[in-house]
């Protein structure tokens, strides 16, 4: 309708102007979407959480130094490294740790409330033997469970050799003599073992966002080039104005 007066003719050729640029950024956009889509989703990448998995050597000691020593000397007297051990005739306890199949579900309930993510059950990898129990007693939630919890009696007490004095009985039985003695047997423990962690890729996951900036940077300066093109005064409707 501006198009009818010499006047207001400019203002009618922005207006298709700007249809055309907004059409071609649409056109644009659309197919630079589904490009950077496919692009991610066929992207081949490792993974983003990964577990480390950490050999430790030990030996007759006198002070724990850390979590990955202290589980390896619990396996050891617990268990020998064996993910699959019911104690049938004593406790009841099962897995490398002993936990207690009564407290299990409680505990790695406290682990996911702190932001951690275990394996259940019904995913189809706990032990056939195992207790039955909503949480797996796979081997990853065996160590992810009892690694959390030995490094809150660490927090709480400052030291390696109080948290494993804290394996037997819990916090209240620290100080008893068979806390003496469990702790006694674990610095004297001989062997090696091996503990897990799970990590975060975090040069992975910098990379896909340097990679998201740059397809962000790129569409940015696309959009202007077209404005810039085709959102001037490129298209006139009459050399009268």
């Amino acid at each position: 309708m501006l198009s009818g007066l010499r006047w207001t003719r400019k203002y009618a050729s922005n207006g298709i102007n700007g249809i055309f640029a907004s059409s071609l950024n649409l056109m644009f956009f659309c197919i630079f979407s589904v490009l950077v889509q496919q692009m991610m989703a066929n992207l081949a990448v490792g993974p983003f959480i990964e577990t480390k998995t950490t050999v430790t050597e030990i030996g007759a000691t006198t002070e724990i130094q850390s979590v990955e020593e202290a589980m390896v000397r619990i396996k050891c007297v617990e268990s020998t490294g064996n993910y699959d051990v019911y104690n049938y005739e004593g406790s009841g306890a099962f897995g490398a740790y002993q936990q207690m199949p009564q407290y299990w579900d409680g505990r790695c309930q406290n682990y996911v409330d702190a932001g951690g993510t275990l394996c259940l059950t019904s995913d189809g990898d706990s032990y056939p033997d195992a207790p039955n129990t909503y949480y797996s007693w796979c081997n990853e939630n065996q160590d992810k469970v009892s690694r959390y919890m030995l490094e809150g009696y660490y927090n709480e007490y400052g030291s390696w050799n109080e948290a494993v004095r804290c394996w037997v009985g819990g916090p209240g039985a620290r100080h008893s003599g068979s806390a003496d003695e469990y702790l006694a047997k674990c610095l004297n423990a001989d062997g090696s073992g091996v503990s897990s962690s799970t990590v975060t890729n975090i040069a992975l996951l910098f990379k896909l966002l340097a990679l998201c900036v740059f397809m962000i940077l790129l569409g940015d300066h696309m959009m202007k080039l077209i404005n810039k093109t085709f959102g001037g005064m490129g298209f006139k409707l009459t050399n009268e104005q």
